[in-house]
């Protein structure tokens, strides 16, 4: 399972629900460009800002952001399959992707962070033909296919 941006933060807020109610989890996660903590800001949002405002103390149904569902940094974290994390230096979701790498990480899950340089949000996404985007896919699809076994 992977997404980008809040692709990513669906994944990884599916594996932590996953993991809560004892299902089977995927073979392997791609969070690419996201946030697995809903209770702060990164560092990077900072300084490439794509809201304004503080963040609320719940969301509008009552949860709180500290939830372990809607925050997956929150969850038991060690059951996450290993994890391909991708992001940018110019990426507000820079320091929210690499913390959850490092938390991923002190959980002895098996995560992988790259980051590219001088290039913006989800760029694999939007920026078809530049040798960076090449890179990035070729770099999800190695680390897809050496973590997914086919379906027989």
């Amino acid at each position: 399972m992977f997404g980008t941006s809040e692709g990513a933060v669906l994944g990884a807020q599916l594996v932590a629900k996953l993991t809560q109610t004892g299902e089977r989890l995927p073979a392997a996660l791609g969070f690419f460009a996201g946030s697995a903590d809903m209770t702060r800001m990164g560092d990077s949002e900072g300084w490439l800002p794509v809201s304004t405002g503080p963040l609320a103390r719940e969301t509008e149904f009552g949860v709180p952001l500290d939830d372990p569902v809607l925050s997956p940094i929150f969850s038991d974290l060690s059951r996450f399959p290993p994890t391909l994390l991708i992001t940018s230096t110019r990426d507000f979701a820079l320091s929210a992707t690499s913390k959850f790498g490092r938390v991923l990480l002190d959980h002895g899950v098996d995560a992988r962070l790259v980051v590219f340089d001088g290039l913006p949000h989800a760029f694999w996404a939007y920026m078809p033909g530049i040798p960076e985007t090449d890179a990035a896919n070729a770099l999800i699809a190695s680390f897809l296919k050496q973590k997914v076994s086919p379906v027989k």
